[in-house]
């Protein structure tokens, strides 16, 4: 599922609707890194209409699929567009293992 250098595009079932997810995969030993990682729902949407619940819950699934390919750390790089904080750099890095 996850190839270094690849763009990896994966879909959550959340409600009110699904997220899609698209970053590309770097991979340095045990850790996978997601870069540039997008998060975006239907077309047209500008704001993906879901709760803080729902994006910590996307946050665990992620690190369910990256711990269960044997990686040990997983990081998150991206730009905020939208929210609290637009053009706040994200940098997440959580020990899975």
């Amino acid at each position: 599922m996850f190839v270094d250098g690849e763009y990896l595009e994966y879909t959550f079932p959340t409600e009110p609707e699904p997220l899609s997810v698209i970053a590309q995969v770097v991979i340095h030993g045990d850790t996978l890194e997601m870069r540039d990682v997008a998060v975006f729902c239907g077309p047209g949407r500008q704001r993906v209409p879901i709760g803080v619940s729902a994006l910590l819950k996307l946050l665990r699934d992620t690190e369910l699929l990256v711990a269960a390919s044997g990686f040990a750390w997983l990081v998150i790089t991206g730009d905020r567009h939208t929210g609290a904080s637009p053009g706040r750099e994200v940098f997440l890095r959580r020990r899975l293992q």
